[in-house]
C-alpha cells in the first residue's frame, strides 16, 4: 500500500489524500481497526504540510471512517456508518451495469467516485486490471536475489508480462545475444541504470529505470522506537547500509543511536550485535541474519517496494510502444 498525490491536479491535496484512504478501505488494503500513518510521517513521506494530512483525517473522522485514540494514533473505525443513500445505491447499480456488467454490485456513488478518482487522477489501478494485448517479455536486473525475485513478481502481476530476472554481477556470464534480443525491454533500479544501459547498448535495447523506496510502514516502526534506542543497520555491504541510513535520516528520524555494517564483515557484524537493541535489515540478508541475531534483539525488515509512479510509467511505455491501438509500432524488436 503506497500513498501518492498529484500536485498538478486541480483537486485539493487534502481531498486527494482523503479519497485515497477511502479507496484503500474499499479495496480491502485498510481494514477496520487498521492504523493509518501519523500526519507527521505521511507529511514527510509525501513532502506536504502535516496540516494538509490533518485536514484530510478530520474530514474522514466527520464521515465516521476514521477514529482517533488519544495518545495512540488514528485508526480505521471499528464500527462504520451504514449508507443511508438508498436512491444513490440504485443509481450506482445502473451505472455499474452500463460500465462493467460483470462487476459485483453494492457500492455507493461515493465509492464509484473514489475508484474513478484514484484511477484517472492519481493513476492507481487495481492489480491485474490492466491487461496488455500481447504477452511481452522483459528482463529485470537487480543486485541481490531477494529483491530481484520480489520485483520480478511485482512486475509480472502489475503489468501481466513475462519477466526473467538476472543479478547485476551475472549479466556478462548469463545474458547472451539471444536472451537480450528476445526481451522487449529491460527494467532495473535507478541505482544501477547506467551500468545496465552500458551492458545492453550493443543489443540496442531500451533500458528503463524505476525507483524503489521503503514501505511507509517501515519508517513508522523505526520512528516508534524510544529515543536513544541503540539500533544497527545491516545489508550485504557497508556501502548499501549507508544508503539505508541516509533514507532514514531523510525521513526526519534522528532520535536513535545508529551504527551500521555489512554482512561481508562478519567480525564487525557480531561486535555490533553486542551493542544494539534493534536491527534494521535489508530484504537481501534478513533470512541469514535471523539465524545469527539473539532473541533479545528486535528485527525490523527494511523492505523496499517499486514506486507506483515507475510502474505507471512502464504501463505507459507498453501502451505506447507495443499495443496496436497506439499505432506507432515503435517496439525495440519490431513488434
Amino acid at each position: 500500500m503506497e500513498f501518492k498525490i498529484n500536485k498538478s491536479s486541480e483537486f485539493p491535496i487534502y481531498q486527494q489524500l482523503k479519497e485515497q484512504i477511502k479507496f484503500y478501505f474499499l479495496s480491502g488494503a485498510l481494514q477496520p481497526g487498521s492504523q493509518v500513518p501519523t500526519p507527521k510521517d505521511l507529511g514527510i513521506y509525501l513532502q506536504i504540510n502535516r496540516n494538509t494530512v490533518i485536514a484530510a483525517y478530520k474530514a474522514l473522522e466527520q464521515e465516521g471512517l476514521l477514529m482517533t485514540k488519544q495518545g495512540q494514533g488514528t485508526y480505521i473505525a471499528e464500527k462504520l456508518p451504514s449508507s443511508a443513500h438508498q436512491d444513490h445505491q440504485a443509481l450506482l447499480e445502473v451505472a455499474q451495469e452500463m460500465i462493467e456488467r460483470t462487476q459485483q454490485l453494492g457500492f455507493s456513488p461515493e465509492d464509484l467516485f473514489t475508484v474513478v478518482f484514484n484511477q484517472t487522477i492519481l493513476g492507481l489501478e487495481a492489480p491485474g486490471l490492466h491487461q496488455p494485448l500481447k504477452r511481452l517479455k522483459a528482463l529485470m536486473i537487480e543486485c541481490n536475489q531477494p529483491d530481484m525475485d520480489h520485483y520480478r513478481s511485482v512486475l509480472q502481476k502489475e503489468l501481466n508480462i513475462e519477466v526473467a530476472g538476472f543479478l547485476l554481477h551475472e549479466m556478462t556470464e548469463k545474458i547472451d545475444e539471444t536472451t537480450a534480443k528476445n526481451a522487449d525491454f529491460i527494467v532495473t533500479n535507478f541505482t544501477h541504470l547506467e551500468d545496465v544501459k552500458a551492458f545492453f547498448e550493443p543489443f540496442r535495447k531500451t533500458v528503463l529505470g524505476v525507483m524503489a523506496a521503503p514501505y511507509l510502514e517501515t519508517f513508522m516502526k523505526i520512528r516508534s522506537l524510544p529515543a536513544g534506542t541503540r539500533v544497527g543497520i545491516v545489508c550485504m555491504t557497508k556501502a548499501y547500509t549507508e544508503k539505508m541510513k541516509q533514507a532514514i535520516e531523510k525521513a526526519d528520524i534522528h532520535h536513535l543511536q545508529v551504527e551500521n555494517c555489512g554482512t561481508d564483515d562478519r567480525e564487525a557484524f557480531h561486535q555490533m550485535l553486542g551493542r544494539i537493541e534493534y536491527l534494521i535489515s535489508s530484504r537481501a540478508v534478513i533470512d541469514s541474519v535471523r539465524k545469527l541475531v539473539p532473541q533479545a534483539i528486535g528485527i525490523i525488515e527494511y523492505a523496499a517496494e517499486l514506486d507506483q509512479a515507475g510502474i505507471q510509467m512502464l504501463r505507459q511505455f507498453i501502451k505506447t510502444h507495443f499495443e496496436p491501438e497506439s499505432g506507432n509500432g515503435n517496439s525495440s524488436n519490431g513488434s
